[in-house]
This record gives C-alpha cells, structure tokens and sequence, in this order.
C-alpha cells in the first residue's frame, strides 16, 4: 500500500562494534577493509566515505586520527573534521601507500563500491545494510555519553 505521509522509513539494522570487527576481519580486500574501519570511527555515510575522500584528507595526530570531508553529502553546506581514535595498522598502511601511489589529491578508495561495503557487513549478517555501518557508530557514540562536540 501507500505510506502515509510523514511515515517513518524502514530503519537499517544497527552494526555493533563487534560486527565491525568480524567484518573487517572477514573481508579479503584491504581498501574495503580501510573503508569499513573509516567509516565505523567517522561514523561517515557509505558514499562519502569511499568516493569522496582524498588520501590528504586523512592526518595523523597525537592522540589518534582527523578525517576531514570536504565534499558529499553531509558536507553539501561546507567542510566538517572528525577527531577519532588512531587507525589500525593496516589501515595506516594503506593510507599511507594511497598518499604515496595517488598523491594528496588522489581519491582514498578508487573503485571500491558502496555495495562491497554492504557485502562486507552481510557477511557478519545477511539483514545488514551499508547505512547499518553509520546507525551503528552513531548509537556506539551516543552510548559512551559522548556528545557531538567532543573530541
């Protein structure tokens, strides 16, 4: 049938950390596997993060790691930073060569898909979205009394 106006939309089930894990763990492709683990502590939507990061948008700081985004679709108004915890090594290696074979301007994740993110996470659980990723890290946020403003 039709929905009713001002219906809310089917909400994506929520990926847990531990889900991340066994996903990252789980997926044979390292750029997939950079892009699940940015994603989960950016809390990034699924397209901004594999299409629109630059391997300059990624720096090293003491106390863990500052994304910035510059385009999509949260960044439509203007730029935003996301202070977050340090990256696994892995992913500091492949940030690190895509910096290295694709200079700052290079794209981060150049022909990695939104659905390879998705396979990833229904590897975990096949009822897994790619928006299950971003609900996820969101709600994880929000548990540990952490606010928007905090970093």
């Amino acid at each position: 049938g039709i929905r009713a106006r001002g219906a809310i939309p089917e909400q994506a089930l929520v990926a847990t950390r531990e889900i991340i894990l066994e996903a990252i763990d789980l997926e044979p492709i390292p750029e997939v596997k950079a892009a699940l683990e940015i994603g989960w502590l950016t809390a990034g939507r699924g397209g901004d993060v594999v299409m629109k990061l630059r391997s300059k948008d990624i720096v090293e700081i003491p106390n863990g790691t500052r994304v910035r985004f510059v385009v999509g679709k949260t960044a439509t108004s203007q730029p935003y930073t996301v202070s977050t915890a340090k990256l696994s090594p892995s992913a500091k290696k492949y940030v690190a060569a895509r910096h290295k074979d694709g200079g700052e301007t290079g794209w981060l994740f150049p022909g990695v898909l939104g659905t390879q993110i998705k396979d990833a996470l229904r590897r975990v659980d096949i009822r897994l979205e790619q928006r299950s990723l971003r609900r996820g890290a969101l709600q994880f946020l929000a548990s540990t009394g952490m606010s928007d403003t905090q970093h």
